[in-house]
């Protein structure tokens, strides 16, 4: 049996289409906690509606503390052996469970992964890198390393995980944090020893102006949550004997969330946030030179926004050159027309 937990806030244009993809799944052993965080909007009496619609369907409904809080509550209510998120204003292919749970009834695995479509018209210029980080690169079981760690994408909405790793490591969502999936991902598959990958996109992410990961590809005062979230993973590690075992992980997760949290924060976070990386390389023994790195993140920012202009330059040129062939056709046409109608008369 498997639990599917839904956080659900202010996503009632959404939220039909979600659970329709749920309770239509092919798999019918299912668990379907929903968890109404506080919403303001209907999103609360769908999910009543559902409710009574489909007895595998549990309400429970919160105060707004977050989509953290929301997975958090869930979890408390989960009596199924695997359990796995759906964020409410996302969808999944209706053969998605029957697949996954015939891998782990059959092999015993730990953790199921499987590939992930960004669906939707917003941040379209960002499609080829969601494309590449998403993809799914291994097919079946694969043993777990510092390389297969990183080259596989940090949501929670397409996996499934045993309830009873969850439990044995109290493995939960930071709260009060932006990008809580990867302190719950770096935990989990750390601890995991069978890893099966499933290549296809089964699990459908809709990408529109009020998601929450937009903020990660925008400046944002919250930025700096990537540091946060990097303490919380390296105290799990710690405090459960992981560290000498991923000690490069480590150094190479701290690297990537002080860039992201440094590149991303408004100019007056970016001391903040400098400041706070340089007490964790101390606080944690990290081999890491701060002078160094802070180079490395100014001349990678300046990288990137070169690169992004020049991408949108060429795509410019690009329409520009299309459009003046195509001009220079129908100019020839008219010619040829012109000159075939005074012939005639």
């Amino acid at each position: 049996m498997l639990s599917i937990i839904v956080p659900v806030y202010n996503v009632q244009n959404y939220l039909k289409n979600c659970l329709d993809s749920i309770i239509q799944q092919t798999y019918s052993q299912l668990e379907i906690i929903l968890v109404n965080d506080g919403s303001t909007d209907d999103s609360g009496n769908i999910c009543e509606k559902y409710a009574m619609l489909d007895e595998r369907i549990k309400v429970i409904h919160q105060e707004n503390k977050g989509r953290s809080s929301a997975r958090n509550t869930g979890l408390k209510y989960v009596t199924s052996s695997y359990i796995t998120f759906v964020d409410a204003d996302d969808s999944i292919d209706k053969d998605t469970y029957k697949t996954v749970m015939k891998v782990i009834e059959n092999k015993n695995i730990d953790l199921v992964i499987f590939g992930i479509k960004v669906v939707g018209n917003y941040l379209m210029e960002n499609r080829l890198n969601d494309d590449n980080y998403y993809k799914v690169l291994f097919k079946g079981i694969k043993k777990v390393n510092k390389e297969t760690i990183l080259q596989t994408d940090i949501s929670v909405c397409n996996k499934v995980f045993k309830k009873d790793l969850i439990d044995k490591y109290n493995i939960t969502f930071p709260e009060k944090l932006l990008y809580e999936d990867a302190a719950f991902f770096y935990k989990y598959i750390s601890i995991s020893k069978k890893v099966f990958y499933i290549p296809e996109k089964y699990y459908f992410y809709l990408r529109h102006e009020s998601s929450i990961m937009v903020e990660t590809f925008q400046t944002t005062s919250k930025a700096i949550d990537h540091l946060y979230i990097f303490e919380n993973i390296y105290c799990f590690y710690k405090n459960n004997n992981l560290v000498a075992q991923y000690n490069s992980l480590i150094h190479t997760i701290f690297e990537n969330y002080f860039y992201l949290s440094y590149i991303h924060s408004t100019e007056e976070k970016k001391k903040e946030v400098s400041n706070l990386g340089k007490r964790f390389i101390a606080q944690f023994n990290l081999n890491q030179n701060y002078d160094k790195l802070i180079k490395q993140f100014i001349i990678k920012q300046h990288y990137s926004k070169n690169k992004f202009i020049n991408n949108n330059f060429t795509k410019y040129l690009y329409k520009t050159f299309i459009g003046q062939i195509i001009w220079m056709i129908l100019k020839k046409i008219h010619i040829l027309l012109t000159k075939s109608i005074k012939k005639g008369n």
